[in-house]
Parts: structure tokens; sequence; C-alpha cells
């Protein structure tokens, strides 16, 4: 189906218009460390929203930060920063995300978070490469996903 008709609905055979929702899911990039939000947005959203376009996979919807509790000087660090993601093509994005996140500096711990058919999965990336559709318990830090 044409973008087109996603933003304004489809006909169906009798002539009737309709809204449509274009199917997708909800993947999370958790990547530890204390990346700025600039820097975030230059060394990760910035190619992968590229390669997302490229291949019509979906696009990046959102972006964030995690910070400490303040530490005994009342000063916050970032602990972690997270993409997020609609997906056209779950298991694509998957794909491109394992094969591009390394390259792009990527931390070890970064994780994939996505749900399939009601489970919550992470791909996980350790020194070695991937572990693939492994259960997890954290949820998105702004939507409790």
């Amino acid at each position: 189906m044409s973008w087109f008709k996603k933003l304004f609905g489809a006909t169906d055979d009798n002539g009737q218009q309709h809204m449509t929702e274009p199917a997708t899911s909800f993947v999370y990039v958790r990547m530890p460390g204390d990346a700025q939000p600039t820097e975030r947005h230059y060394l990760f959203e910035d190619p992968i929203e590229e390669q997302l376009k490229i291949r019509n996979l979906g696009y990046i919807s959102g972006g964030g930060s995690l910070q400490s509790a303040p530490d005994e000087n009342g000063v916050r660090r970032i602990e972690l920063t997270g993409i997020d993601i609609e997906a056209e093509d779950l298991d694509a994005v998957r794909a491109l995300l394992r094969n591009l996140l390394p390259g792009l500096g990527a931390p070890v711990g970064t994780q994939i978070e996505f749900t399939l058919e009601d489970q919550r999965l992470q791909d996980r990336l350790i020194d070695s490469g991937w572990i693939e559709r492994e259960p997890r318990t954290d949820r998105h830090p702004g939507f409790d996903l």
C-alpha cells in the first residue's frame, strides 16, 4: 500500500473510504553508557534512519536518555541512551540493527528490545556477537513496554 493510502485511507471494493493504520512493530534500542543526546543523534540515529529509509523498513519515532540518581554532589550522569523505532518488518529491522550497531560504536550490552506474540524479547550484544531472542524483563523507560 502506498504511503498516500496509509495516510489518507483506502477504498474498499464497494467504493467506501476507510482509514487504515499501517502495521508496525515497536523496537527499542537500549545502549548502556554516557552518550549525550547530540552524540546519540549524529552517531546512531542519523545512520540508522538513513538505512531504514533506503530499505523502506520503518522510521525512528523517538529517543532519550536515562539519568542516574544524583550523587553526593547532586550530579546526575547518563546511564543509558535509547532509540525508538517503528518497524514495518520486525525481522528485517532487527537484522539491520545487528549488522549496523557494532560498526557505529554501540557498546557491549546494547539491547534490541521487541515484542513478538506477547513475549518480551531482546537481541543482546556481547563480546562475541549477538544473542538473539532472549527473554527480557527490562521495560521501555517511558512507556512500560
